[in-house]
């Protein structure tokens, strides 16, 4: 993979974490898939490459259609939304990204909530609490924090609160990732038509 193809993987993880946020915020559900493939990529410690960290290429479909849509002309449920959490977590991982201790923290936490991890498909609450507590002792105590709209009886749900946390977890981790590998905002400016055309190419 070149730059810019690990670029547009990582970037497929962080829109795709933001639709899962807005899917549960509005609806109270989710994909399921995307929505273990966003929680697994958290504990992919020492991924060899960009993809790894999600299990593959063929786990990103839903992420790099959403971005040929976000970056295009394409109309989507909930593309104001997706697109205000994207670049609410791209500003909220520029903030924590600059806080050494609190990574620390948030690493050693995920390290030990992974023992969790074998037991997450057949019972996933116990990983998705602690990830989610994880969120709340961390990230939500910046002076910058996402925002999630939606119906509020979904909001009010304690399941629904965790598990929107740990997607904006992932979604940091993704936007990470991203920045680690190049990805810049500007891009998303002036380079909308090359991340595209990445996009088409990654999901064949």
């Amino acid at each position: 993979m070149n730059q810019k193809q690990q670029q547009a993987i990582a970037l497929a993880g962080i829109v795709q974490a933001a639709k899962l946020v807005d899917q549960i915020a509005r609806t109270g559900v989710c994909n399921e898939s995307d929505f273990h493939t966003s929680i697994r990529s958290l504990f992919a410690f020492d991924a060899a490459t960009t993809e790894a960290v999600y299990g593959g290429i063929d786990q990103l479909h839903s992420g790099f259609e959403l971005i040929e849509n976000l970056l295009g002309k394409g109309e989507i449920e909930g593309k104001q939304e997706i697109l205000r959490y994207t670049m609410s977590l791209l500003h909220l991982t520029q903030r924590v990204s600059k806080n050494n201790s609190m990574l620390g923290v948030i690493h050693s936490r995920l390290q030990h909530a992974s023992f969790n991890l074998e037991n997450f498909d057949s019972n996933p609450k116990p990983l998705i609490t602690s990830v989610a507590g994880l969120y709340q002792d961390t990230l939500s105590t910046l002076s910058f924090r996402v925002q999630v709209t939606g119906n509020v009886e979904h909001l009010k749900s304690p399941a629904n609160a965790d598990k929107i946390r740990a997607l904006l977890l992932a979604g940091v981790r993704s936007t990470m990732l991203w920045r680690q590998v190049g990805g810049k905002r500007w891009q998303l400016l002036f380079q909308r038509r090359q991340i595209v055309n990445n996009c088409k190419q990654l999901a064949k």
